[in-house]
């Protein structure tokens, strides 16, 4: 690494204490999944959330990973971890339609290839009726 990052994200900082005592004695910002086994005090912007379970993970570091594309491309990343602090149900509700949409215009999409395929079967039998 040539440079210092300008946050750490850890999943679970109870099993990562070293990462954590590292950036505090440093003075990297942490952002943290934690559950009630954890201490909110060495975060400096928790996120409550059960960091054991695959989906939870999965959901929230998508989420993170959104934003912090977001905070490159808007040319700054501290800004944008307040904001996700506080938004991280909003995000969820935001994933959600997005995948519902998503699965909605999968639907028509096959709904048209199966229309496609029978406009051509048709096609095809109407060439042999005229041979």
């Amino acid at each position: 690494m040539e440079e210092l990052p300008d946050a750490l994200f850890i999943v679970d900082p109870k099993r990562e204490d070293n990462a954590v005592r590292e950036a505090k004695n440093i003075g990297i910002p942490i952002v943290a999944m934690l559950d009630t086994n954890c201490d909110p005090d060495d975060v400096d912007y928790p996120i409550p959330a059960n960091d054991d379970a695959i989906k939870s993970i999965a959901l929230i570091t998508s989420a993170i990973a959104d934003k912090i594309i977001e905070g490159l491309e808007e040319g700054g990343l501290k800004e944008n971890l307040e904001a996700f602090a506080g938004g991280e149900e909003e995000e969820a509700e935001k994933r959600e339609e997005v995948e519902e949409e998503s699965e909605v215009e999968e639907d028509e999409e096959e709904e048209g290839k199966e229309e496609i395929v029978a406009e051509e079967k048709k096609e095809k039998e109407e060439e042999k009726d005229e041979k």
